[in-house]
């Protein structure tokens, strides 16, 4: 399954502590689709128990098992290029 994680951008360091791993949450997005980022963002495809794992001890993020578009436009934002 695939999950999705989101970020804001002024808690990104504390979330990449928290999950102890740097190369999380490097997908910079906006509402405009433009800099600033707003948030960060990352996709994964992980088992059903580790997704239950991770949205067990989601802090600062947002977590859901979700398509990558899908969760984005819900969230109303976009990546920037």
């Amino acid at each position: 399954m695939r999950i999705c994680i989101l970020c804001e951008s002024s808690r990104i360091e504390e979330a990449r502590k928290k999950y102890g791993r740097d190369n999380i949450l490097n997908i910079e997005l906006s509402s405009t689709g433009q800099k600033p980022a707003t948030h960060n963002f990352c996709t994964m495809v992980v088992t059903q128990e580790k997704a239950d794992k991770l949205i067990a001890m989601k802090e600062f993020v947002t977590i859901q098992i979700a398509e990558p578009k899908d969760f984005l436009e819900a969230n109303n934002l976009k990546m920037i290029k």
